[in-house]
């Protein structure tokens, strides 16, 4: 097997050339505000410069991630992601620069892309959550910086790779669309239908967060605790999980509605 390069996961198709200094200090403001978002969150959150090829700013969570990582870069993904998986994410980073070339100019800043890998730290292995979207473009379309965070993964299997669009109705609700699915088995993209959640799932999952148990929903929510379970059972199927800490992790990284 080849060893993986840093060069690896840049690709000719999002090759970033002619940013200049000016527009690094147009961009400072975001920056600012990322790492101001960065304090109110347990995941660990970076930019992705890919002019520069490296991480422009990178927060500092141990419990997720080696300290200094923005000097680290993508060496993070060389030094703590377990040789056999390093393959899968430039497969998936190549699908995804190419998929992203395909959407049109006017929605790219709308997209967001998610997967799961182990993260070897400290001796233990743990399944993460991998997302980025766009924070900024350059002049011809092309990602130039991505917002990237990672927090821990309810999957038990590495992969899962989803692509999505992040809209807002006129309420102001955000849910997505033109959902697509990576397969790791053939190399294509899949559209699938956007996941959309019933009243009674929701309130479930929420509950369910909160603690309560199956009989204290279905008396809170004036139901039988078969009725109930029945509809666990129908969002575990819906979410493609199997237990109510999957179900409630998968909606907050995913935003199903």
């Amino acid at each position: 097997m080849n060893m993986t390069q840093i060069n690896d996961f840049f690709i000719d198709k999002n090759r970033v050339d002619g940013i200049t200094e000016a527009d690094y200090e147009r961009v400072q403001p975001k920056i600012e505000a990322v790492a101001a978002a960065a304090r109110t969150t347990t995941n660990s959150i970076y930019i992705i410069d890919y002019h520069k090829r490296n991480f422009l700013y990178a927060s500092e969570n141990p419990m997720l991630a080696p300290i200094g990582l923005k000097d680290m870069g993508y060496a993070l993904y060389l030094n703590y992601v377990p040789k056999e998986e390093q393959a899968m994410l430039l497969k998936i980073n190549r699908a995804g620069f190419e998929e992203f070339s395909r959407i049109d100019v006017s929605e790219k800043m709308d997209f967001v892309i998610s997967y799961d890998f182990h993260f070897m730290q400290n001796g233990r292995s743990r399944m993460v959550n991998h997302r980025f979207t766009p924070l900024a473009l350059n002049t011809k379309g092309q990602l130039w910086l991505a917002l990237t965070s990672f927090s821990l993964s309810p999957r038990k299997h590495f992969g899962n790779v989803r692509m999505w669009r992040v809209t807002e109705n006129g309420n102001g609700i955000v849910g997505n669309r033109d959902v697509r699915e990576y397969s790791l088995a053939d190399g294509k993209w899949h559209t699938c239908a956007p996941i959309s959640l019933t009243d009674t799932e929701q309130a479930l999952l929420m509950m369910s967060a909160q603690g309560y148990t199956t009989e204290e929903i279905a008396s809170r929510l004036f139901r039988t605790v078969d009725t109930m379970k029945y509809h666990r059972k129908k969002l575990f199927r819906k979410l493609g999980v199997e237990s109510i800490s999957e179900a409630i992790a998968t909606v907050m990284s995913s935003n199903v509605m």
